[in-house]
């Protein structure tokens, strides 16, 4: 359940950060490869 909501978030912007990718979850939260504007 936690894979499928960071999912959605790929293609945001957080600040300057898009995220591209979502990689994994881990007990502390999520992890993208992301890209810097």
């Amino acid at each position: 359940m936690l894979d499928q909501m960071m999912k959605m978030l790929e293609g945001q912007r957080i600040n300057s950060y898009r995220l591209n990718k979502f990689l994994g979850a881990g007990g502390f939260g999520g992890v993208f490869h992301a890209s810097e504007r």
